[in-house]
């Protein structure tokens, strides 16, 4: 999984473990999320300065 980057410290974690993908849904300076993880996933929000994946769903 590809992991994603810190807004803060712009340290990359989670590779090989983790996979969060940002939505089309916008609060402010913050946007939801799909994380995916070891054990399931979930949909967070979170500030937009992190280092997420984009998927493209349609060109």
């Amino acid at each position: 999984m590809a992991g994603y980057r810190e807004g803060s410290y712009g340290l990359l974690n989670g590779e090989g473990n983790n996979g969060s993908y940002w939505s089309s849904t916008i609060y402010s300076n913050n946007s939801r999320f799909l994380n995916f993880y070891n054990s399931g996933a979930s949909i967070l929000i979170s500030n937009r300065a992190e280092g997420l994946s984009v998927r493209c769903i349609q060109d």
